[in-house]
């Protein structure tokens, strides 16, 4: 989940990678975000969550719209996540 936040947000440890390398990393990190967010230990979480915010914070125009809208799902995918975490007490 690392690595994909990373490649999402920053485009892979060269920062070339395509937007549509950075939609799919995001769109596997929105899919495991769903699945799995309460095993995630909160490092985890606190970089996910740090990297979805740097890429909804970028500038305009040095992150594309469709990176910028598959972050917006993961974050989307996050508090959904969440809520269904504080619903159920944190309990598993």
């Amino acid at each position: 989940n690392n690595y994909l936040a990373f490649v999402l947000a920053r485009g892979g440890a060269q920062g070339q990678a395509s937007a549509e390398c950075r939609q799919a990393a995001g769109l596997l990190l929105k899919n495991n975000c769903r699945g799995s967010w309460r095993a995630l230990v909160a490092p985890v979480r606190a970089y996910v969550q740090g990297c979805v915010v740097q890429v909804l914070g970028a500038p305009p125009g040095s992150v594309g719209a469709t990176v910028r809208s598959t972050a917006g799902s993961v974050a989307s995918a996050i508090a959904w996540a969440a809520a269904m975490e504080a619903r159920q007490g944190g309990e598993g």
